[in-house]
């Protein structure tokens, strides 16, 4: 696991490129269908005008979730913009600028693989599904009648 010094890197205006294996993200995983492919990265760091360290860049790749109709595969494709504003504390997280995203960095290392996939398990949906008509597996949907022995008719006669 590749750890750096997120400030050191900003001073320096340093540049993280690589391409790293789905199956190393530990959290990520287990919310995946499958864990094989890579995630394509790109994080420049760097300092702004008012002296803020940043780190932005984007992130790449193809998720393969469970679909929650049919629990069949679901590519889900991910191509993430960032705008990290690195802070060292809670006062600063009020007062950073709205154009970053606050990255609380509370030791002098923080982990590029740790980083990356905060980004992904963000980015998840609550429930992935195909569209209905690309749904492979048997799906049931109920139907509710909303008339039919409604325990609470006997409410409405009491009203009038």
């Amino acid at each position: 696991m590749k750890s750096i010094n997120p400030f050191a890197y900003a001073r320096a205006g340093r540049i993280f490129e690589e391409n790293l294996p789905l199956n190393s993200m530990e959290r990520l995983a287990p919310m995946l269908h499958d864990t094989q492919g890579q995630i394509i990265v790109s994080l420049y760091f760097d300092t702004d005008a008012e002296g803020q360290a940043y780190c932005s860049g984007n992130i790449k790749t193809t998720l393969i979730l469970a679909c929650q109709r049919c629990m069949d595969a679901l590519e889900y494709q991910v191509d993430i913009n960032v705008r990290l504003g690195l802070v060292r504390t809670e006062q600063q997280v009020a007062q950073l600028a709205k154009k970053y995203e606050p990255v609380l960095i509370t030791k002098d290392e923080i982990s590029l693989f740790q980083l990356v996939e905060d980004e992904l398990v963000l980015v998840l949906p609550a429930y992935a599904k195909h569209d209905k008509n690309q749904c492979t597996g048997q799906t049931s949907h109920l139907e509710f009648e909303s008339k039919k022995n409604n325990p609470f008719a006997i409410l409405t006669k009491l009203k009038k």
